[in-house]
């Protein structure tokens, strides 16, 4: 029986090399969770900049819709005026340079598929409430109820809406009607400044189309 000890101690000894030791399982276990630590940090770190880069592309696509929709408004501007809720006549254009400014309208263009009783010449106003740049429409040209209107949200984050009319003699002003032309007019052209949070501003001039 002698002359198999020695294939005893070897597999005694090839067992206990075959597993690990304690020390062996906390250096193990400490890597790991260096790893693992560095590995949610890198995730973690792309997954913000996809939220960010996606929130700014979010931004950039309205603002592209909303300076497309303001050229298209103005493409269409008519010299059409209307009776407001008081009964008093209002420019085809009004324009307010406040601090944001405030642009009014009548414009051609209103899509009616359902061939519904009204014309396709509407009321719009463009104007920021609580940094937003709002598109508001008159469901009728002459207002017979001030609240005939609904709302559209435009862009998020506006700090800065500015508006300039060029008129006949070409002169830039910040506001129109003036008191010495007709309600009818409409300015040569609209310089459209817009500035928004992350974005940086935006500048157009925008010819109307008589």
């Amino acid at each position: 029986m002698a002359r198999y000890r020695p294939q005893t101690h070897q597999l005694m000894r090839n067992h206990r090399s075959a597993g690990f030791t304690l020390v062996e399982l906390m250096i193990a276990i400490v890597l790991f969770s260096i790893l693992s630590v560095g590995s949610y940090q890198v995730l973690n770190s792309v997954i913000n900049s996809h939220r960010k880069l996606s929130s700014h592309n979010e931004k950039f696509d309205a603002l592209r819709r909303s300076i497309n929709m303001l050229t298209r408004d103005l493409q269409q501007a008519r010299s059409r005026t209307i009776i407001n809720t008081y009964g008093e006549q209002e420019g085809a254009l009004i324009l307010e340079s406040s601090d944001p400014a405030r642009l009014v309208l009548s414009t051609a263009g209103w899509a009616n598929p359902l061939a519904s009783p009204r014309g396709t010449v509407s009321r719009v106003e463009f104007f920021v409430e609580d940094e937003v740049l709002i598109k508001r429409r008159w469901l009728v040209l002459d207002a017979v109820d001030e609240d005939s209107f609904y709302d559209m949200p435009l862009v998020k984050g506006v700090l800065e809406f500015q508006i300039r009319a060029l008129d006949s003699e070409q002169r830039w002003i910040s506001y129109w009607p003036t008191t010495d032309m007709p309600l009818t007019e409409l300015p040569q052209a609209l310089e459209i400044e817009l500035r928004v949070a992350e974005l940086g501003s935006v500048k157009r001039v925008l010819e109307l189309i008589r």
